[in-house]
Parts: structure tokens; sequence; C-alpha cells
């Protein structure tokens, strides 16, 4: 907790205080890559309680601070230079979105496509045309529930669940937070103890993309790729099932969409995934480029890199910039990688 104060206390001057250009220089990372999730000025359940939401007027605001400050790329001029090897512009830029909810399509593209700013969606095959949901998601939904009911939840009951599961807790929140990927038949169970239908859910509000919304993007100009099949943590498969995840969901969107290019970007991180995932992955002829959210520090796999999160907290696109420049500048200051 110290060092995120401090890094806090230092990203709070970087912001106010330095300018413009000098910000931007900081960064020996090209290119700088950001991710979001999900923009709206609606509150939405299956994110709620995950993790902060921007509104529509801070994400405008987010990219003119980045057109002011940034050379803005698309993943092709990014795969060009792969390709060729021909060097990107200084202080290019690279914006991405995880996960294929449906405001990508209703709310994102069409602000990015009024600034001609590109970007790259990331889809988890399972969930498109709303097919299924990510564990966690459901957890957010069942969150909402259980404030709804006030107190009336039956506590012993999911409390015994998640006990079933190896995870004791004496909180329900932090207890149904901690289910994993391993353990997410959990949240079904928790879901039937409470009547709450997330199938109910899915048909009504229809919280992702559609096959037919990913190919309007695709006509708009926006590019797509793989966030892996139904979106678990990596450092907790095997290699085989890490391999399975990734290869099976790049060729089901350059099979459904007729891409030529293919990029991955891994959900929750690439901690722990061993060289030969990288290795085997790029052997496959599926996937040119991958993805991490490392952060903004440069990767040791040429063809593997790092992104930062816009929605670590709702602050303002340069105080987010000078957060992650502080917290690698204090990474660095005390010999971590």
């Amino acid at each position: 907790m110290a060092s995120v104060t401090v890094n806090r206390r230092i990203a709070s001057c970087l912001a106010s205080c330095i300018p413009g250009f000098l910000l931007r220089s900081l960064s020996t990372v090209n290119p700088l890559i950001a991710y979001y999730h999900i923009v709206s000025d609606s509150e939405v359940p299956h994110v709620k309680q995950l993790y902060p939401v921007k509104t529509v007027t801070q994400f405008r605001s987010d990219l003119e601070t980045f057109l002011k400050l940034f050379h803005v790329i698309d993943l092709r001029e990014l795969l060009d230079s792969l390709r060729t090897g021909r060097s990107l512009p200084t202080n290019s830029f690279l914006l991405t979105f995880d996960d294929g909810f449906s405001e990508t399509g209703d709310v994102i593209a069409p602000i990015l496509f009024s600034k001609g700013v590109p970007a790259t969606f990331f889809l988890t095959t399972a969930f498109l045309d709303n097919q299924g949901m990510a564990h966690h998601n459901k957890i957010s939904l069942l969150l909402e529930h259980l404030d709804r009911l006030n107190g009336r939840a039956p506590r012993e009951q999911i409390f015994d669940i998640l006990r079933n599961f190896g995870i004791e807790n004496t909180d329900i929140k932090s207890g149904l937070l901690a289910i994993d990927y391993q353990n997410r038949g959990a949240v079904e169970q928790v879901a039937r103890v409470l009547d709450y239908s997330i199938d109910s859910y899915l048909k009504s509000a229809k919280p992702y993309l559609t096959s037919e919304q990913v190919q309007k993007l695709i006509g708009m100009g926006f590019t797509v790729g793989s966030h892996s099949v139904d979106h678990p943590m990596y450092s907790a498969l095997s290699l085989p099932e890490q391999l399975s995840q990734t290869l099976e969901s790049a060729r089901f969107l350059r099979e459904r969409f007729s891409l030529n290019y293919g990029a991955f970007a891994f959900p929750h991180g690439d901690a722990n995934v061993p060289p030969q995932f990288f290795e085997a992955v790029l052997a496959s002829g599926e996937i040119e480029v991958s993805f991490g959210t490392g952060g903004t520090i440069k990767d040791a796999n040429p063809r593997h890199f790092q992104r930062f999160s816009m929605e670590y907290d709702s602050g303002s696109a340069r105080r987010v910039l000078a957060w992650n420049y502080a917290r690698s500048f204090y990474r660095k200051s005390r010999g971590k990688p």
C-alpha cells in the first residue's frame, strides 16, 4: 500500500506540474498501449462491482489527451512494422478495448469514428451473441442482486457453497469475489440459491456484442482480436489449456469474420505464462502479435506488448498516464522488473 500511495502522490504532481510534451517523454515504450473495457453514462450491473467505468464525457476528454500527446496508430500499422521491420513513428499510441461488451458498438465506436481514432476490440468468443457470460461478470450481477435484497439473502446457504469450494470468508461480497475461474461452478450454485437467472439477464440486457455488430465495427475500419474463449486466468491453466483457449478463439474469429490477421490479448494478464506458449502460438500462424496488462513497460518478447489500464480510477488520462509512469519509475528505483 505504501508504494501505491507514493505512486499516486508522484502521479498527481506529474499530471499537474509537467507540460504535456515532457509527460509524454517520460515513457521509453513505443508504442504505448492503453485498454478499457467499457464506457457508459448508465450503471452497468455486470461490471459495477468490479472496476470503475468512464463516462462519455470522461472518455471524450481522454481521447483529446491522447490526440494531443501521441501519434495514434491502428493495429494494422503495428503488424506492418512487425512484418517489415520498419520502425513506428515516435510516440505511437494504440487504443484497445477488452471483453466485447455491447457498449463497444453503441457508445464507444461512434465516438472514435467521429474523431478518426482507430482502435482494436478483443472479443471473448464464447460470449459473442450473448451465448454466455464471464464468471466474474456473473458475480457482479449477484452482488447487485444481493444489494437489492437488503439483508434478506440466505447467508448461511451461500457460505456453505463457498466453503464447499474451499473459500472461507465471513463477508459475502469478499467471498463471492474470491471465486476464481476453476471454481466458477460456485457462481451458478449461488445464483440458484438466490433464484436469480443469469440467462434472463443475457436475453434482456444483451451485454455483449452480436456478430452483426462486430461485422459493422470491421466495416467502420476497426480491428478485432481474440481475448480467449471464456476469459480464464491463464496462470491457473496448463500449457495445453492455454493454447486451446487462445488458438480456438483466434481461429473462430478468422473464420467468422474473414480476417487476414491475428491478434490476442490475455484476459487478466500474462503472469507465469511460459515461453513455450509464445513459441507455439507464433508457430501456429494464427496469431502475429499478443498483448499483456503489465503497464507502461517494454516486454522482452518483440511480438508481445504490455498495456496499461485506463480504469484504475476515474481520474483524467493525464493522471492515469502519470500514475503508470510513476509506478514504472518506482519499481525501477527499487530494482524490480
